[in-house]
């Protein structure tokens, strides 16, 4: 089970590996909600996804299919 679903910017690595969208909404995770779905943009952001036609059953699709991070899985 989620409470919450997290989608954050689908931006490159950094040069040490770091991916800050991606690390700063896993480290919601205690924060706000014991547990997040995480659903990474197929581009680099939501709004870019939109702006080439999501759909709101891709969305929901995308939710559905993403995985469940909680304290025991980071």
């Amino acid at each position: 089970q989620y409470e919450y679903v997290i989608i954050p910017d689908n931006d490159d690595p950094k040069k040490d590996g770091s991916r800050p969208g991606i690390e700063g909404a896993k480290a919601l995770i205690g924060e706000v909600s014991q547990s997040i779905k995480l659903v990474i943009p197929m581009y680099k952001d939501l709004r870019q996804w939109v702006r080439k036609g999501l759909t709101r059953r891709a969305l929901l699709d995308a939710i559905d299919l993403a995985g469940v991070y909680n304290l025991k899985r980071l």
